[in-house]
C-alpha cells in the first residue's frame, strides 16, 4: 500500500492553504492506519531508500522490530524529471506483514448500570 501527500493543508471555511503538508502529516496518517488496525505503536528510524531524499527518510517497523515499509520525501532528481513544483511525501507499507502481526488488546470498562446525573 502506498500513501502520498503534497500541497497545502486546508482548514474548514478557509479559501487558501495555511501551510504546506510535510513529513509529519504523512507520518500521522500512517500512525492512524496502524491505530485503526489495532497494532502496537510503530517505530520510525532514519533510513536510506534510493527514490527518497537523503536525510528525510525513515524505515517503519512494528513494535517487534519487523520492517514493514518506509516513508520520506521524494528525491530531487525524480521530482525534477517529472517537473513537480512542490514537495512530494510518500509512504510504502507491506500490508501482509501488518495483517500478520499481533493486535493490541482492546481496553474497556463496563458502563455503570445506573449512571450518575448532574443536577445544576
Amino acid at each position: 500500500m502506498s500513501l502520498l501527500a503534497t500541497g497545502g493543508y486546508l482548514e474548514e471555511d478557509r479559501s487558501q492553504a495555511t501551510r504546506e503538508l510535510d513529513f509529519y502529516d504523512l507520518k500521522g496518517a500512517v500512525e492512524a492506519v496502524a491505530d485503526a488496525m489495532r497494532l502496537r505503536p510503530l517505530q520510525f528510524a532514519a533510513g536510506s531508500v534510493k527514490h527518497l531524499r537523503v536525510g528525510q527518510t525513515a524505515v517503519i517497523a512494528l513494535a517487534d522490530g519487523t520492517a514493514i515499509g518506509n516513508i520520506g520525501r521524494l528525491a530531487d532528481h525524480i521530482a525534477t524529471n517529472y517537473k513537480f513544483r512542490q514537495p512530494i511525501y510518500l509512504a510504502e507499507l507491506n500490508l501482509s506483514a501488518m495483517f500478520g502481526s499481533a493486535e493490541r488488546a482492546v481496553q474497556y470498562q463496563t458502563l455503570a448500570r445506573y449512571p450518575r446525573s448532574c443536577a445544576t
